[in-house]
């Protein structure tokens, strides 16, 4: 009726015939299948053979370089279709099916009359678009054969095209707009650049976003920013966007002074915007908000060598007062590469690291690769040159950064166990520009293409485009202009063997820096006396509890005055990094009774 075309449709129970192997059936219809319409519901997470259906078609859409050709009809309310943190094969894909804009039809559920049948209209109306766009986007071969216009030699070649974004600073000075208009203002101009680009005729296969998403942790600049990430979401293949925290994410707020030392803001508080920011954006992204706010992506074509992205977090409260400079700490490094021995990366995978603050030491940078650095860039982690050493043994070629201002392509040697091999190649260390307006002197809009193509045996290769404006206000338009580079040979790749003996090279100190952390925040509770004042007497009660446990006679009135005598004398360094909070007490002020 709507196309006034034969559209035939595939329903199991009426099109598999008595005697058949329904298996078999199934797999032929899905894999000949248009479309894929799931009718949402607490039973269809449940069947077994519902998520397999849901599994297969979902790669032939990938096959097909596609992510619109699942019509989810939302029937009957699911919990998992909102809350997916478990880790199984129905809340993973719950998640793609929410990310997906589906028609709610809860309400109808147990309509029979003019509603009920005007939803079918708008279903069908839906599947005609849906048809006429997946039509516009095939071509008839000689043969008849209907292929995708972009060529499928890319898949053959294992090619990859990533967008790099950071430092966007949403909610920096901008009154003209609300953050939802700001976020969709920006995400339009980039869509608009990148068609004209040439970019979008296919989805890409990732998006990377490296922190600074607000500015001074300011809530309207998260909201304009998850505006942007979820508009963007629509030009990438389905849960393939990566983010990490920059330093205007996490609300570290004012330290405290004991003596001379500097104590940091309780962790939960000072990570708790980036984290809502993050649950915000639901499965529009891979990011489980984990204890360090690191993350991982494969990107793969079939059984064939594909990239790994993981996102390490710079912007760490574990250090306090580092001028603008980040910290990774050894507790990361072995955690990320325990999942990654654990998850899905697979033997001559490349793997490329992101992070907000650049990894690379001034000292050490090549600068042969791209020229000199146009301005002073001293904001790197204080850590950076282990975490290099372990990057490099990893396997990772690639590092990925903002924080820079300006975009940056340096290259970096020297670092983990085969710095002396003549044919180890130095990691590549690329640094986006501002994507947010910092001043009239700096681009701004900045954000960088990578295309990496990786053949089944041998070098890799890597290019990239840089994008950027100059000019133009929030509501003006700006000159764009377009950079590419030249290719760079990538010869490191995932080689589990060495992997394996360099995460456990790093296990001790991985150990020491959680213990180091330990002692830190239990000091930190501190803080609530002068900032958080009527939360002072539930925290002082807490920590009598503590100290009890180690000194059973205390009371108190004895924590009460211990914590008074320590704001009054207080102790040195070396103790704050050697004791916890509640160890010091029950050792120096508590006398044993009796």
């Amino acid at each position: 009726m709507q196309t006034g075309e034969e559209f035939p449709v595939f329903i199991d129970r009426r099109d598999i015939q008595w005697g058949e192997n329904w298996a078999r059936r199934i797999d032929e219809s899905l894999d000949a299948s248009t479309l894929f319409i799931p009718i949402i519901s607490p039973s269809y997470f449940a069947s077994d053979v519902c998520l397999a259906e849901l599994d297969r078609f979902l790669q032939h859409e990938r096959q097909l370089d596609r992510s619109d050709l699942v019509l989810p009809v939302y029937y009957v309310e699911s919990r998992l279709l909102t809350q997916h943190e478990a880790l199984t094969t129905a809340a993973r894909l719950a998640r793609i099916l929410a990310s997906r804009q589906y028609r709610d039809w809860r309400h109808l559920r147990f309509e029979t009359s003019k509603p009920f049948f005007m939803a079918i209209a708008e279903l069908a109306s839906d599947i005609r678009r849906t048809l006429e766009r997946v039509r516009s986007a095939v071509a008839d071969t000689d043969s008849g054969e209907r292929v995708r216009r972009h060529r499928v030699t890319k898949h053959e070649t294992n090619a990859f095209r990533v967008i790099h974004i950071a430092d966007l600073h949403f909610g920096r000075g901008h009154q003209v707009l609300s953050p939802a208009e700001l976020g969709n203002r920006y995400a339009e101009e980039l869509e608009d650049q990148w068609r004209r680009h040439d970019l979008i005729s296919s989805p890409l296969d990732a998006l990377v976003l490296s922190g600074d998403f607000s500015f001074e942790c300011r809530p309207e600049g998260f909201e304009a920013a998850a505006t942007f990430v979820k508009r963007l979401s629509d030009l990438v293949r389905p849960h393939s966007i990566l983010v990490v925290p920059g330093a205007h994410d996490i609300g570290r707020g004012a330290s405290l002074t004991i003596g001379q030392y500097s104590l940091p803001i309780g962790k939960l508080d000072a990570e708790r915007p980036f984290r809502e920011f993050v649950r915000s954006l639901g499965n529009h992204v891979v990011n489980t908000p984990n204890t360090y706010l690191s993350a991982a992506l494969r990107l793969a074509r079939g059984d064939g060598r594909g990239v790994v992205i993981l996102g390490l977090n710079t912007c760490r409260v574990e250090r306090v007062n580092l001028n603008g400079c980040g910290y990774v700490g050894a507790d990361q490094i072995y955690d990320v590469g325990q999942s990654c021995v654990r998850g899905p990366v697979q033997s001559g995978d490349l793997l490329i690291a992101v992070t907000h603050h650049n990894l690379v030491p001034i000292a050490d940078v090549d600068f042969g690769l791209s020229g000199p650095i146009p301005i002073p860039i001293t904001g790197f982690p204080v850590d950076a040159g282990s975490v290099l050493a372990f990057l490099a043994d990893l396997g990772v070629v690639v590092t990925l950064h903002g924080h820079a201002r300006v975009s940056l392509a340096t290259s970096v040697g020297g670092y983990g166990s085969l710095a002396t091999d003549p044919q180890d190649r130095p990691i590549i260390s690329l640094g986006t520009g501002n994507f947010g307006v910092m001043n009239t002197t700096v681009p701004g809009h900045c954000c960088r293409l990578l295309e990496i193509t990786i053949p089944d045996h041998g070098e890799a290769s890597l290019k990239w485009r840089d994008f950027s404006s100059s000019g133009g206000s929030p509501t003006a338009a700006r000159r764009w202009v377009s950079k590419v580079s030249r290719p760079v040979v990538l010869n490191r790749f995932w080689d589990p063997r060495r992997a394996q003996e360099t995460i456990r090279s790093t296990e001790w100190a991985a150990l020491l820096a959680r213990i180091d952390w330990e002692f830190v925040e239990s000091w930190s509770i501190l803080r609530a006396k002068s900032q958080l004042p009527k939360d002072w007497p539930r925290v002082q009660e807490d920590l009598y509890k503590r100290v009890k446990d180690l000194a059973p006679n205390v009371t108190f009135q004895d924590v009460q005055d211990a914590t008074e005598q320590i704001f009054q004398s207080p102790p040195s360094g070396d103790i704050v990094e050697g004791l916890t909070l509640q160890e010091y007490i029950a050792a120096r002020w508590i006398k044993p009774r009796g």
